[in-house]
This record gives structure tokens, sequence and C-alpha cells, in this order.
């Protein structure tokens, strides 16, 4: 009997350190945004009084005192904050961060970035602000001039269905059954831009095919919207392939592209 009552507790302690060092392991990539002046001095989810200058964040889940390693995966800066507020309340976000730690990670203006979020220690609930890291400050593309303009598209958010146009040709079903499984795979879907003139919509495609990206064109309604499917550690690479050619209005989006699969020979 004793030996079963030591056996339980040696997979149950075992089970609480697999739990714990998974989670401090673990990163999840999502969208980022922040929040400062019209909540700056206002009391937080965990009782304290928001500060827009500290290196804080919001999170729906990790426990208050949580810190958090954030990457801003379209120039690869990097912020260590401490989670002492819930939120977003948006399903396409995973973080709010406060104004001082999206500053860092320089996407103020765009209001919205795709990140990762990378759990590094969880303090007790008496224990102090994470100070902020000097070195995790630096970019890994210095010479990174120009941000990308990150720009929201209502036109993209009606719900309009049209009718799926069957493709037959062998070849082209291959390839599209193959972009089909990238598309699946991806963390995000970089919007390259959404036109009323097909012609226009193919020579995107034929010039982001150029530069080695795997392009897809979805029909909505009256709009053709070439995109990007990618990986969150892709963003970065592919988001500056993207500007070489010429096209810098882009959107980074967390939620799949509506509409459907235009087969392009």
């Amino acid at each position: 009997m004793r030996s079963l009552i030591n056996l339980y507790n040696f997979i149950l302690i075992f089970s609480i350190l697999f739990f714990v060092v998974m989670e401090l392991n673990s990163a999840t990539v999502g969208l980022a945004s922040w929040y400062g002046e019209a909540f700056h001095g206002k009391v937080t989810a965990n009782g304290e009084k928001f500060d827009m200058t500290a290196l804080t964040a919001a999170h729906k889940e990790l426990p208050f005192n949580t810190v958090v390693r954030v990457t801003n995966l379209l120039n690869n800066r990097v912020v260590v904050v401490r989670i002492n507020d819930r939120g977003p309340f948006r399903k396409d976000r995973i973080i709010d961060l406060s104004k001082s730690a999206a500053e860092k990670l320089d996407f103020l203006g765009i209001g919205v970035a795709p990140v990762k979020i990378e759990v590094l220690e969880k303090l007790d609930e008496k224990k102090g602000i994470a100070k902020e890291n000097n070195e995790s400050l630096n970019t890994v593309d210095s010479s990174k001039k120009e941000e990308p303009d990150i720009s929201s598209n209502s036109k993209l958010d009606k719900d309009i269905l049209i009718e799926k146009k069957e493709n037959n040709e062998n070849g082209v079903a291959a390839k599209t059954k193959l972009l089909n499984e990238i598309e699946m795979e991806s963390d995000f879907y970089i919007q390259v831009g959404s036109y009323k003139m097909k012609d226009y919509a193919e020579k995107a495609y034929r010039a982001l095919q150029r530069v080695g990206l795997n392009v897809l064109i979805n029909v909505h309604g009256p709009f053709f919207t070439v995109f990007i499917p990618t990986s969150a550690d892709d963003v970065h690479k592919n988001v500056e392939l993207i500007k070489s050619t010429g096209y810098k209005d882009i959107l980074v989006r967390k939620t799949k592209i509506l509409g459907d699969r235009l087969a392009i020979e």
C-alpha cells in the first residue's frame, strides 16, 4: 500500500513539474495592441495603478506578475514586460502592452503588430516590477529604415458569398492543394492588396512569386485579395521581400482571408 502511495506522489510531483517547465518554455503568437493616456492612473485588474511609462501588459489568462518576453515579428525588436492587467477584449488580439512597451517594439504608429510571447518567469504577487533589459531592445536588422505601413481594410469585413469555380486541370489543382495546406499551417496572413480589377491582383501575384513567396488570391464579392500565408518565424523576412517588390501598404492579419481561392496558372 505504501509503495502505491509513493508511486502516486511521484507521478503527481512529476506531472506538476512537467507542466510548469512546459509553460515556462512555451511560446504563443498573435496580434499585440497597446493602451496609454486614456487609462493612465486608472486601477488595473490586479489593483495597481496603470502606468503607461512602465513595462507592463494585459493578458487574458497568464497569472499576474508573470514576466514575458515579447518579440515584434515585423522588426525583431524585443521587450520584457510584467503582466498586471486583464485584456485585450478583442478576439483577434493576445496581449495589450503599455505605451512604453509598444514604443520599445516600435509599433505605436500602426497600433497593432504580430508578436511572439514567451513566458520567462512567474513572480510572487508581492514581488516588484520587471526591469527593462536593455540588451533585449536591439533589432536583428539594424539597417532597417522604413517601417511597413499597416492599415485596416473595412471593405473585407462584409460576409458576401460567391459561387466557387471548379478547376479541372490536374497541375493547377495540385498546386492549389499544396498552397491550401500551407495556409492551414500558417500563423499569420500578410495581406498585400485588395483589388476590384483582376489584372491588378494577377500583377501583384506574379511580382511576389518572382521573389520566392507563396502567394494566394481569394475572391470575395467584387474584390480580389492577394495575400501570403506565413509562419511566425518568417513574418519579418516575408514583409521585407514584399517591400522589395514595391508593395508597402500591407496588413498582417491573424484571421483568415475571406473568399474563394482563385487558381492562377
